[in-house]
């Protein structure tokens, strides 16, 4: 059964598992297998019978050795025990034992029919006391024999097992049944719920994987509030800011608004005291248009005439006769341009008056001058200079100081 046998070397990895059939022959035997149930035999009668009862036999040819070859591949000194349970094939491992020296401690043979109380150590118990071996307990299943030179064992089998030797029942014991099945329920149990616990894991890793996303979102809209929370600050700030300035563009326009107002109002003053006083001073001009076309305006006209005259004689005589004397000079002036042959008359008239003949000579140096070096050195010609002489015909001189006069007098 190699899957028996592989599944022994791998929980006893410090045995050696050897796969083949011990009886008194050396060539392959027929083993019948009966799946699932771990039982087999070479004994076509017993295969039979577990046929009859519903188990699947199969069949597997393998390598048969005697007991004797056994332990020679064992090469062990000593052995403490031996065990046979072989299904009916009892005698024939015995009896390949043949004339090997081994004597392990103790033997145990399983001695009844498979599946049945029924005894049937008689045809191979001989093999053994032929070796020396004693019987020494039967527990309803298997028989015990201690070899004579371990007599001292047989005290530990007067008595069967009891609670006094304080062992413990394996859970593959028959008497462990009831037992085992709840402790394989219970395993199922426990395995149904460790593949739930499994799940609810996974489920819970799922969910903390979900929760740390979900942390991590959560933090970076934190970060991204704290961000905005600093931009709404800013823009707070920056509202309060425009408000006070807009506060005070508000006050700055209410002040400008209310002085355009004053202004408009001024201007309105203004205006109407324009349109008075251009009615008032139309109202004048026609008044004083009316005088004038008045006739006792004109014919106050002689006297209004006489009046100056006589306020000018009485109040200013010595300018009424330079003023006279200017004027007979310029038309004297005027008539000589017309009459060149007058200019010589005019020099001669000059001369019989010293002051004026003076006076023309001063301004003709003041132009001849001003005409060479400006304003500046006329001036200065007029006021420091002296009066330099007639440096032309006394005609010409006279003409230029009649001319400058006559620009002066109507300047």
């Amino acid at each position: 059964m190699p899957n028996y046998a592989r599944r022994l070397r791998e929980m006893r990895p410090d045995e050696v598992v050897f796969e083949v059939a011990v009886g008194n022959s050396r060539e392959p035997i027929t083993l019948f297998l009966f799946e699932g149930t771990g039982l087999s035999t070479g004994v076509a009668e017993y295969a039979r019978r577990h046929e009859d009862g519903g188990r699947s036999v199969q069949t597997v040819q393998v390598p048969c050795i005697p007991l004797s070859d056994l332990f020679d591949r064992i090469d062990q000194p000593t052995i403490h025990w031996l065990k046979v349970d072989v299904e009916g094939m009892e005698a024939s491992v015995l009896q390949s034992w043949a004339d090997h020296p081994a004597r392990p401690w103790v033997v145990v043979v399983e001695s009844t029919v498979p599946n049945s109380p029924e005894p049937n150590y008689d045809g191979w118990e001989d093999e053994l006391f032929r070796r020396e071996y004693k019987f020494a307990y039967f527990d309803g299943l298997s028989r015990f024999y201690v070899h004579e030179n371990r007599c001292s064992l047989l005290d530990a089998f007067k008595v069967p097992p009891n609670v006094f030797d304080n062992f413990f029942l394996s859970d593959t014991s028959p008497f462990s049944g009831l037992l085992a099945s709840k402790l394989r329920q219970s395993e199922q149990d426990a395995a149904s719920k460790a593949t739930a616990l499994g799940v609810l894991q996974g489920e819970l890793e799922n969910k903390a994987s979900e929760i740390g996303i979900i942390r991590a979102e959560l933090n970076a809209k934190a970060i991204a509030q704290g961000v905005l929370q600093g931009e709404i600050e800013q823009k707070t700030s920056e509202v309060v800011l425009l408000l006070a300035e807009l506060a005070d563009r508000t006050a700055a326009l209410r002040a400008e608004q209310a002085l355009q107002e004053q202004r408009a109002v001024t201007i309105i003053q203004l205006e109407e005291e324009q349109h008075r006083l251009t009615s008032h001073i139309a109202w004048q001009g026609a008044q004083l248009d009316a005088v004038w076309r008045s006739t006792s305006w004109k014919v106050t006209a002689p006297l209004r005439a006489a009046r100056r005259v006589y306020r000018q004689c009485t109040t200013r005589p010595r300018a009424l006769i330079k003023s006279a004397l200017r004027r007979g000079l310029i038309a004297g002036v005027g008539a000589s341009r017309r009459a060149p042959f007058l200019k010589k008359s005019l020099s001669r008239l000059i001369k019989l008056v010293p002051p004026l003949e003076r006076r023309l000579m001063q301004i003709v140096a003041v132009r001849r001058a001003g005409s060479q070096y400006g304003p500046e050195s006329e001036r200065a010609t007029s006021s420091q200079q002296p009066i330099p002489p007639w440096s032309g015909s006394m005609e010409d001189d006279v003409a230029i100081a009649l001319e400058v006069l006559e620009l002066n007098i109507r300047g």
